[in-house]
């Protein structure tokens, strides 16, 4: 668990967090999904998303600072500054905080799906949902963003990144306007002071520039109609230059829109974004977007700030740590001060020194050495605005194998004494030579493809359809699809959905959830499914026992961490997988991590490990009448920034006294004393400890199932499931460098994620 909590996919379900992750050093990447409530002192971006590659977040999270400046109460903390949809330019209100329906850390792909209609439930929407899909095994990773809206009359996909530089293509934008998105007369972007208020607009603490959406912070705006894909692609930098670019799929012809946008303080890098605007009379959107992040490989020898924060000494003045930029500031008294650190080179031969600083307007100019002697000419990093990390070329050095000092040290060639460096390096000269290079993007031929067959309302939404979608891309030599439809929850009489695109091996069939296919040439190379009855491509057919186990709690053990449910569950396959509790009575649906499943008489006794199911306890303050109380002890949990002090959190919940005494909570109203609205409260008196449980008797559950199978190099497959699976044809299984077993009628049993069968498939008609 821990293991899989630091490097692994993971997710929280009361907190309403999900993190995919796959690769490691610097092919590592990640995804962080939120969509649990937003608390006091966060902000308006429930289903939030954020992703790391090649070293950058990549999606630019503004970031928090003193919460009474007015770039952090009018664009930092709005929806509008997030990766997020706006619905009608409104920020979110109503209620936080929804439901996760979709979690799976196959190998070759990691899928996330969660909604939270409540978000902008003033705005009458009933459809908010997000399906997230981080795919590749190791390196070149990329991800798919599928974001699925219902109501309301304008839709603005919006997606920011850090710094300014940026290039598009696929789309003619018309000239840059003046003002901000907000009109003429709401400008604030250009207007921020050092102190993070709007200039001229002084002891106005929590302001809320108007038009208090955000919008009147973006500037530079540029406007074009999307037909069809465009891109958006971001310079990010360092010693990898590495760039971001954002596929945009439009689903019909739509607005698209660029803009610039500061950061939190003019010490912060700027932001600018992309808009995807649709409008329309109770509107439907499915926007799809495909994010690439691609850069050169990382040189060798330079030292991040986190090494050189561990290593450098100063001789005057302080080293200062600026987490937020990744970087250390020497704030020099006088010219002469300097930091120094050690770094060493592993073999005699030429290397380049260089370093990684920032530019800024309180920034002096610098000189490098090694072993004490001087290298290069003097960088002057001041800047009008802040710029960076850049990487600066000091020159080369021919060194001996071993440690060497390097100093950078403050100089009189201006009268500014800081500098702040991301980094240090003695790169090898071959390496210095290929950064002069341009990285060179991973994917090609990126489209959003047509989906054929029905449309069908998702399990818990039955106010509109649920619309398909399906993208393709080209990879490293493979054409790659990630399709997805309302999952399935395995509840009997459940209405499966069949639809289907377009693949070059004939069409790419499936029912219900989200699946991946890949192709090398005309030959099936991986494919994966979650929450899904069956898949097939190419004669091939993949049929899990089931798209998801599905049942009732009978008992609830709050003492042990675990319930008992209906239905004979598998005992092996499903540790770690994602367990979901549904009732009439919920806002949202509430997820766990089985840690392990046993018999328990005729059903089945599901454990979560240290995941407790109490939610909070409180002290009753006063029995006001039959059906409500007040408790003593306010809940953090039943107040959010969007939701106000009735988020629903809450409602349907168990409480139970100390005695005995049981009812379930119908509303909360956070305060001191906190309300507490219940069906029943006669039996509960002033003074008694009450607890809040989160599951009970009667709830009903679904797991999804999740399966992955990719051909390997000697033409065997290589199986990874949560599920036992039928495949169609002749077909025999073994584990790693064990004796072929034959799978009767194709079943294979399931591995579990932490390991993995060799199966040889040959499907029914194929050549043997």
């Amino acid at each position: 668990d821990l293991h899989r909590k630091v490097f692994g996919s993971w997710f929280l379900g009361q907190k309403g967090l999900a993190i995919l992750r796959d690769g490691s050093g610097a092919e590592a990447q990640g995804a962080l999904v939120r969509f649990g409530p937003s608390l006091n002192h966060g902000h308006l971006d429930d289903l939030g998303l954020i992703y790391y590659a090649k070293g950058w977040q990549c999606t630019y999270e503004i970031g928090y600072g003193l919460g009474s400046t007015h770039t952090q109460v009018g664009w930092a903390r709005q929806t509008a500054s997030h990766c997020l949809v706006t619905v009608d330019e409104a920020r979110q209100s109503g209620g936080s905080g929804g439901s996760l329906h979709l979690f799976a850390r196959l190998p070759g792909i990691k899928i996330v799906e969660a909604d939270s209609p409540l978000s902008y439930a003033a705005k009458g929407v009933t459809q908010y949902r997000r399906t997230v899909a981080l795919i590749g095994e190791g390196k070149d990773q990329y991800l798919v963003d599928l974001f699925r809206v219902r109501g309301g009359r304008q839709h603005d996909y919006i997606l920011g990144s850090q710094g300014q530089e940026f290039e598009v293509s696929g789309v003619e934008l018309g000239p840059e306007e003046k003002g901000s998105l907000a009109g003429l007369e709401h400008a604030w972007g250009e207007k921020l002071g050092n102190d993070g208020d709007i200039i001229g607009m002084p002891n106005k603490p929590y302001w809320n520039p108007p038009p208090g959406n955000g919008y009147g912070f973006f500037y530079g705006m540029r406007r074009g109609r999307a037909a069809g894909p465009w891109w958006v692609d971001w310079a990010l930098g360092g010693p990898n230059q590495a760039r971001f670019r954002a596929h945009v799929l439009p689903e019909a012809s739509a607005e698209a829109i660029v803009a610039r946008a500061p950061g939190l303080y003019p010490r912060n890098r700027n932001a600018s974004y992309l808009l995807l605007r649709r409008t329309g009379e109770n509107l439907q959107s499915c926007f799809a977007t495909v994010l690439e992040p691609y850069a050169l490989p990382m040189p060798s020898g330079m030292a991040d700030y986190t090494r050189l924060l561990r290593s450098v000494t100063a001789n005057q003045g302080a080293v200062v740590p600026m987490h937020s930029l990744a970087a250390l500031l020497l704030r020099g008294t006088a010219p002469g001060d300097y930091v120094e650190c050690a770094l060493s080179v592993p073999t005699a031969g030429e290397y380049e020194v260089q370093a990684r600083l920032y530019r800024y307007s309180s920034y002096g100019a610098v000189r490098l050495s090694v072993d004490g002697t001087p290298i290069g000419e003097i960088y002057d990093a001041v800047a009008s605005s802040l710029e960076g990390p850049v990487t600066v070329r000091f020159g080369r050095r021919r060194l001996a194998a071993g440690e060497h000092r390097v100093k950078v040290e403050i100089t009189n060639a201006s009268p500014r004494t800081l500098i702040g460096i991301a980094g240090l390096g003695l790169v090898p000269a071959v390496e210095a030579e290929r950064e002069s290079a341009k990285p060179e993007p991973i994917l090609s031929g990126v489209e959003r493809l047509p989906v054929a067959g029905g449309l069908v309302r998702a399990s818990g939404d039955e106010s509109g359809f649920f619309p398909p979608a399906a993208v393709r891309v080209r990879r490293g030599g493979r054409d790659e699809f990630f399709a997805s439809q309302a999952p399935l929850i395995g509840r009997p009489g459940e209405v499966a959905p069949e639809n289907s695109f377009q693949t070059p091996v004939g069409p790419a069939e499936w029912s219900g959830g989200a699946v991946h296919v890949a192709l090398r040439g005309r030959e099936v190379a991986a494919l994966a499914l979650h929450g899904t009855k069956w898949l097939q491509v190419g004669g091939l057919r993949i049929e899990p026992v089931a798209a998801a186990f599905y049942g009732s709690v009978t008992r609830a053990d709050a003492g042990g961490n675990a319930v008992d449910v209906s239905g004979s569950l598998p005992l092996a396959g499903l540790e770690g997988e994602g367990i979901l509790f549904m009732s009439p009575r919920y806002t949202r649906n509430t997820a766990y991590r089985i840690e392990r499943i046993e018999k328990a008489g005729s059903g089945s006794r599901v454990h979560f490990g240290t995941q407790s199911i109490l939610l909070g306890q409180g002290r009753i303050a006063d029995w006001v009448d039959k059906q409500t109380l007040t408790s003593e002890i306010p809940h953090d949990y039943a107040r959010s920034v969007v939701g106000g002090t009735n988020n629903g959190f809450f409602n349907g919940k168990r409480v139970e006294s100390e005695s005995g005494t049981t009812t379930f909570l119908k509303d909360v109203e956070f305060g001191t004393p906190m309300r507490l609205a219940v069906e029943d409260a006669s039996r509960f008196e002033a003074g008694s400890v009450v607890y809040y449980y989160d599951l009970s008797v009667g709830d009903t559950y679904s797991i999804p199932t999740a399966v992955w199978l990719s051909r390997t190099e000697a033409g065997t497959w290589r199986l990874v499931s949560s599920v036992d699976v039928r495949l169609n044809g002749s077909v025999r299984y073994r584990k790693p460098g064990g004796a072929w077993t034959v799978a009767r009628d194709g079943l294979v049993p399931a591995t579990g994620m932490e390991a993995s069968l060799e199966v040889e498939w040959k499907p029914a008609g194929a050549a043997r």
